[in-house]
């Protein structure tokens, strides 16, 4: 499992930098991967997009996801701690939320969130 880790890790590595050298070597019977040389070292080949990494498109598609998830979270933590809200038009003029406005925005926020965390559906067979 330790090794399937490394190997998949180190492959995604090689994806998102193909330009870098990858090393194997051995320690105390566990087989290590990395960008630095170590004593005894063997530099491995490994060619772009060769190994079971993602597409860099889904990589960034998920990337977004998430950053789009944490920042709903934040805006709806700072709803939730407002004591109230304004709203502020085009023109820069200003109206105050109705308690109910308010509640109302969390909900909608809150429905965002969920949407927005949600994890992907599973791809079928």
């Amino acid at each position: 499992m330790r090794l399937a880790l490394i190997v998949l890790v180190a492959g995604f590595g090689c994806a998102a930098a193909p330009a870098s050298e990858v090393y194997r070597w051995v320690q105390e019977g566990e087989v290590y991967y990395g960008d630095r040389p170590k004593q005894e070292a063997e530099l491995l080949e490994v060619k772009p997009g060769s190994g079971p990494g993602e597409p860099p498109e889904e990589v960034q598609a998920r990337a977004e996801k998430m950053a789009e998830c944490e920042r709903l979270k934040e805006q709806l933590a700072s709803y939730k701690r407002a004591p109230g809200l304004k709203e502020v038009n085009a023109l820069g003029g200003e109206r105050v939320m109705s308690p109910e406005e308010h509640r109302k925005l969390i909900a909608l926020t809150e429905k965002k969130v969920t949407e927005a965390c949600a994890p992907p559906a599973a791809a079928s067979p």
